[in-house]
């Protein structure tokens, strides 16, 4: 079995449909909705958070997921609105949702996924998502620029869109394009590492919830181990490029340069902080914890997540380097690409 990284997103599989549009949602009118549509019912499968507080359609689709006979038709998503931390009322408004998408597909309710990205903490306007699941089921498609206009439509603070198509060729001849995205493997290896005794001693982590700044980490790390092993294997192996392409090297010197840029990006991504809160008075959270309410005690804590976040940053700092790897990049210029990159993050 080989894998080929195609050009494509959610419509680069037989079968499957997609749009996106403006249903009004975000203030700026840009598009910030998307259907996505099987042509035949998929049988479902998911992993879901175990954090107490969950968002009402995570707890819609996991209701849906968890049933014996779990097949979806369709996914109703938007942008601009997370319908997180809203309620008996978010849930409603879920169903809601997915009593548009029944309708339009001509599919049982429970066929209807339904995701939210945004703002948290304030209730969907129902009336314009179930306004727009009607208007977008009409130009729905399977081409490539409907499942690039879907991806476009669910972003929010996303610079890009994220997309991805991998043919697979089968040992007797067989092929299929698998749409999407790169996260079932580094999903399910971080169910299996959440499983692990470190990680279910509560006496060790403090509180369950505290988990999830673990599960974070390792969880980011993993996608993006898993989409630069993709990349590797479809594109960068073939123009040779080795473990020193990555920033992988043992050399003292090197690592003592690795080590300063640390160093600098902690610097300079909390001075902006400081200068952020200097200037709009507002709690930013790192800034919060890091400092205005920091002492002794948490430095147990910080020694225990060390590990998890040093993992998240050695993936993070490959991938950019391996991106950034150019002739016009070298020496200065390419350090400081790194330190804004990997510092983009805590100052956001």
């Amino acid at each position: 079995m080989s894998f080929e990284m195609i050009d494509g997103g959610f419509t680069a599989a037989k079968g499957f449909k997609a749009c996106g549009g403006a249903a009004g949602i975000k203030k700026n009118g840009s598009a910030d909705m998307a259907l996505f549509y099987s042509e035949v019912p998929c049988t479902a499968a998911g992993t879901f958070t175990t954090n107490r507080v969950k968002a009402a359609p995570v707890i819609w689709d996991r209701d849906i997921v968890r049933g014996s006979d779990a097949k979806v038709s369709a996914v109703v998503v938007n942008s601009g609105v997370a319908n997180a931390c809203t309620g008996e009322l978010g849930l409603s408004y879920c169903k809601k949702t997915a009593e548009a998408g029944a309708e339009v597909f001509g599919v049982p309710e429970n066929a209807v996924l339904v995701a939210s990205t945004g703002v948290i903490g304030q209730q969907i306007p129902i009336d314009k998502i179930t306004a727009g699941v009607k208007n977008l089921s009409g130009i729905l498609g399977s081409s490539r620029e409907k499942g690039h206009e879907a991806a476009l439509a669910i972003m929010t603070t996303d610079t890009v869109p994220k997309e991805a198509a991998v043919r697979v060729s089968f040992s007797d001849g067989s092929e299929a394009v698998i749409g999407g995205c790169c996260l079932t493997v580094s999903g399910a290896l971080l169910a299996l590492i959440a499983k692990l005794p470190m990680y279910q001693d509560y006496a060790v982590w403090t509180a369950p919830g505290v988990n999830s700044i673990a599960y974070w980490t390792i969880g980011c790390a993993l996608m993006s181990l898993t989409i630069l092993s993709a990349v590797y294997v479809c594109m960068k192996r073939g123009e040779g490029a080795s473990f020193e392409n990555y920033g992988v090297s043992f050399k003292p010197m090197t690592i003592i340069a690795g080590l300063c840029t640390a160093l600098v990006t902690i610097v300079i991504a909390y001075a902006v902080l400081w200068l952020m809160d200097a200037l709009f008075k507002a709690d930013f959270r790192i800034w919060t914890f890091a400092f205005k309410t920091f002492d002794a005690s948490i430095i147990p804590a910080i020694l225990r997540y060390l590990p998890t976040f040093l993992l998240f940053y050695i993936v993070s700092t490959a991938g950019i380097t391996v991106n950034t790897n150019t002739d016009r990049l070298q020496g200065g210029k390419g350090y400081l690409l790194a330190i804004l990159l990997n510092a983009g993050g805590p100052i956001i």
